[in-house]
């Protein structure tokens, strides 16, 4: 059955369902969680990493491809929004 969502559910404030299907699926799509929500390798590594999933798999294959320098200046400037947008709203400022 589905463990994780069972699991997840039994939380003081458990997240919406909508969300937990999500998650999965992404898991899945990169090859972290196989279909009976059981982790690959992949999975493993990433689960050790205290990144996105995304972000620590781009960065586990630039290891392997040696191409590890480049892919962390893109994954650094991808994990933060741009300095020099500005909110539209005065409300969204904060200094």
């Amino acid at each position: 059955g589905p463990v994780v969502a069972d699991f997840l559910a039994k939380a003081v404030e458990p997240p919406l369902q909508a969300a937990v299907d999500s998650a999965l699926d992404l898991l899945e799509n990169i090859g972290a969680l196989e279909s009976g929500e059981q982790l690959t390798l992949l999975g493993r590594h990433l689960a050790a990493l205290p990144l996105p999933p995304q972000t620590g798999k781009l960065l586990l294959y630039a290891v392997l491809f040696g191409c590890a320098d480049p892919v962390l200046t893109v994954a650094c400037s991808s994990a933060y929004r741009d300095p020099w947008v500005l909110p539209l709203d005065a409300g969204g400022r904060e200094a």
